[in-house]
């Protein structure tokens, strides 16, 4: 790195160092092309949620324009550029999923990409879920809700969100602990694992939606 300021150039050693000089100490402009991992200090695709906490809230405060207010104005505009850098990377990194896809996606292997064909079993479930949804829309506009059928969806939503949530574990386990060499089949695993669990959760908020609406014309 070379500080705009002082014209100094280190090789950054903390996560500090890329955003205040290591000999002046002035706040530094994000550089061009990293990716939140590298700007938080993570070996990509692993990191530890309670160091991601700390690391972003010690720059969230280090960064915050509110310090910077009678600094120069590229000091300020410095200061927002950077700020909203952390906090971007941050809300990517702490979720899971959000995590995986954006791993794949930096190397060039997202979800878009490859099979996109669903277990004949779990489809198969899927759509008898749809259907009993369709059964208490049918049923609430007739002037009832089925307990029974009610009951028998929220084991289904459990299951589905319990499966969910394993596959969720999974892949975060798998990138945490991530090859060093050839990881093509670990790669696989993750997009399977997580377009398992993207599947899953549209169907587990088409049942939050549909009995939604439900208990508002239950209740109309």
């Amino acid at each position: 790195m070379r500080c705009w300021r002082c014209e100094s150039t280190y090789e950054p050693e903390q996560t500090e160092d890329r955003f205040f000089c290591r000999d002046c100490g002035v706040i530094q402009p994000v550089e061009p092309g990293l990716s939140h991992f590298e700007l938080l200090g993570f070996d990509a695709p692993a990191c530890d949620g309670d160091a991601l906490r700390e690391r972003a809230l010690i720059l969230a405060r280090r960064l915050h324009p509110d310090r910077f207010s009678t600094a120069t104005e590229e000091e300020r505009r410095i200061s927002l550029v950077d700020s909203s850098a952390v906090h971007d990377a941050e809300r990517c990194l702490a979720d899971p999923e959000r995590r995986a896809r954006y791993w794949l996606e930096l190397r060039d292997d997202g979800l878009s990409k490859g099979d996109k064909s669903v277990d004949p079993a779990l489809a198969a479930e899927l759509f008898e879920v749809q259907e009993m949804l369709a059964d208490l829309r049918a049923g609430v506009r007739a002037g009832g809700r089925d307990a029974e059928l009610v009951a028998a969806i929220d084991a289904r939503r459990a299951s589905l969100d319990e499966r969910r949530r394993a596959a969720i574990d999974e892949a975060v386990a798998l990138m945490d602990q991530w090859p060093s060499g050839d990881d093509a089949p670990a790669r696989a695993r993750l997009k399977e694992r997580i377009a398992y669990a993207a599947y899953l959760g549209t169907v587990l908020r088409d049942i939050e939606d549909s009995e939604s609406a439900s208990w508002r014309e239950s209740v109309a």
